[in-house]
């Protein structure tokens, strides 16, 4: 083996040697990638950095400066409540109107105007621009699911010919929300939206519940209800939230289409347990007291 290096380094030595009588490519192909390697890398270390060119950031500088302007949009974000964008005047007296209309609906609960605001503010409406329900939507939909799921595979009731997902469609589905929440809580008179269909066209109907089928107000009210859901699970947490979905919400829909019959009477069951459909919300059992009631997260 050391005969074997010594001869190695005598040929490169020879042809280093030589190099005036061979070419230059010849010669480089015979050099060690070792030294290739460091004088290719001495080379570099000799140029001068980018970095310090006029004119020129690096990554980290450029990232840095657009992290803060996005931390800048979040602030104030935080402070405004909605997407960035100042709300009039007359928004912010709207969204103080909508948020007594909720806090009227689930005392003791208090709503924050932005978040009212957001709960009852369609993605079609002008106003949806300072924030919609497109995202409370999504949420309350499926907590309302999960909620809704727990209920009926605990139930004593539940046997192999009901089927969970048919049954929590049918319950959950958003126009019949609309039509047997949404219209108990009066959302027609305060819900945000854009109708396909002209004030005087609506007056001019003669078949007013047609017109209204018709133009999708059920389904708007029914996102609105799931909307509803969403924001106090995240206002005011999941404990506050399962008792609104089983004492103001799954106790009206027992009705046609709705939740089969052989669960009416467990529904009830539970409801009363939570404290009935007029109980403390802040209150695991719905009585009036509200000393260890949370605190809201606004």
């Amino acid at each position: 083996m050391s005969s074997r290096c010594l001869n190695s380094c005598l040929r490169t030595l020879k042809v280093a040697s030589a190099g005036s009588r061979r070419p230059a490519t010849a010669v480089s192909r015979r050099i060690p990638a070792t030294a290739r390697y460091y004088g290719q890398g001495a080379a570099l270390a000799s140029r001068p950095s980018r970095d310090s060119e006029p004119g020129l950031q690096v990554p980290q500088e450029r990232y840095q400066k657009q992290r803060t302007r996005t931390e800048r949009v979040d602030e104030r974000e935080d402070e405004l409540g909605v997407f960035g964008s100042e709300q009039p005047q007359s928004q912010v007296e709207s969204s103080k109107r909508l948020a007594g209309h909720l806090n009227d609906l689930f005392q003791p609960l208090k709503f924050p105007p932005d978040l009212a605001h957001r709960i009852l503010t369609h993605t079609g409406h002008v106003a949806a621009k300072y924030g919609c329900n497109a995202s409370l939507t999504f949420t309350g939909r499926r907590v309302m699911e999960c909620y809704l799921n727990l209920f009926l595979t605990g139930s004593k009731e539940l046997n192999a010919t009901h089927d969970v997902s048919d049954i929590t469609e049918r319950a959950l589905h958003p126009k019949l929300l609309g039509e047997q929440l949404g219209t108990r809580w009066n959302f027609n008179k305060v819900l945000q939206w854009t109708p396909a269909l002209s004030r005087a066209e609506l007056e001019a109907a003669t078949d007013p519940e047609a017109v209204v089928r018709r133009i999708g107000l059920f389904k708007v009210q029914g996102d609105a209800v799931a909307a509803t859901l969403g924001g106090i699970y995240f206002q005011f947490g999941g404990s506050v939230a399962h008792r609104v979905f089983h004492t103001r919400m799954l106790p009206h829909l027992l009705v046609r289409g709705g939740l089969p019959p052989a669960f009416h009477e467990e529904v009830a069951t539970v409801a009363k347990r939570m404290g009935g459909t007029t109980g403390n919300l802040l209150h695991p059992s719905g009585k009036s007291e509200s000393t260890d009631a949370p605190a809201s997260s606004s």
